[in-house]
């Protein structure tokens, strides 16, 4: 199983675990949009930092979506306990060296005033 892999199921374990108000699934790119409160994770890319004498050092980039086409559900806020959530869990449980939450951005479908859908850049850094 490739580090990529496991740092992917870590992270769908502790979202699911943490936010079983979302129905969280795990894709290669992008999301897919549902009827239902939806969450993605999707890993990117892999960025390979310097070389230096106790090894390689890696980025993986995950975008997490949260998608809610009926814009009811709070995506504001939920976008807030999920960064709250990965800035808590900044090792993933000692799965990486750290991580953090680079950008959220938010969508607004016409004629609503509540965000429907968020999209967090997500970076975890890690030992190759």
């Amino acid at each position: 199983m490739s580090r990529r892999t496991e740092i992917t199921d870590v992270i769908m374990g502790l979202l699911q675990d943490q936010m079983p108000e979302v129905h969280w699934s795990s894709l290669i790119t992008g999301a897919s949009r549902g009827n239902k409160l939806e969450g993605a994770v999707s890993c990117d890319r892999i960025t390979y930092l310097e070389m230096t004498k106790s090894g390689r050092k890696g980025v993986l980039t995950y975008s997490i979506y949260l998608l809610d086409t009926a814009s009811i559900e709070g995506v504001d806020a939920l976008a807030d306990k999920l960064d709250a959530l990965l800035t808590h869990y900044h090792d993933l449980g000692g799965w990486c060296i750290d991580s953090q939450v680079k950008e959220i951005v938010f969508g607004v479908a016409q004629g609503k005033a509540d965000a429907g859908m968020a999209l967090i850049t997500y970076e975890v850094y890690f030992d190759c």
